[in-house]
């Protein structure tokens, strides 16, 4: 299993949006996207409770500003949410059509393989590029984030030809 059991820290509740899994012989792949919010940006660690010892993790903590603050731990900023797994070289997944022009769309892709080296799909921004590899294993994974701030509902990347997995959400402005 690859998807953390809990995240806490900085005073705030996170909360799994979803989440991605696919196993590989005996080590698996997954992709999760975690919301929080709080009323003003807190510091302090924040701590990633995995179910089992993990060779590699990438974690990608990332503010966001303009977003809807209804709901409870952000959940009015996220309208929706899709995933998908495969094995080739353009992770993708498609959201429904986008609700509004002034939202945005984040990605999260992992695959088997480091590093990442991910190319985005025109109009999105890298934000995270991740390699991970274990003291004395062979690369086993890396992760990429992708943020667009346009109406696009198919977030993809191009990379090398591997077994992938990636999440992707529609983030409602305010």
């Amino acid at each position: 299993n690859t998807i953390p059991v809990s995240i806490t820290g900085n005073g705030l509740t996170w909360v799994l949006i979803s989440n991605q899994e696919s196993g590989i012989g005996k080590q698996g792949l997954g992709c999760s996207i975690y919301r929080a919010m709080g009323a003003a940006p807190s510091t302090g660690a924040v701590t990633v409770t995995m179910p089992t010892a993990s060779n590699s993790i990438c974690v990608n903590i990332v503010s966001l500003s303009g977003v809807n603050t209804s709901g409870t731990n952000g959940s009015g900023a996220v309208v929706q949410s899709n995933k998908a797994a495969g094995g080739s070289t353009t992770p993708a997944v498609a959201l429904a059509a986008i609700s509004s022009p002034a939202n945005s769309v984040v990605a999260v892709v992992s695959r088997q393989g480091n590093p990442f080296n991910g190319t985005p799909k025109s109009g999105f921004t890298e934000s995270m590029d991740s390699g991970a590899q274990g003291a004395g294993l062979p690369a086993m994974g890396g992760c990429g984030m992708y943020a667009l701030a346009t109406s696009d509902n198919n977030p993809s990347v191009t990379i090398a030809n591997s077994v992938w997995n990636i999440v992707a959400i529609e983030v409602k402005a305010a």
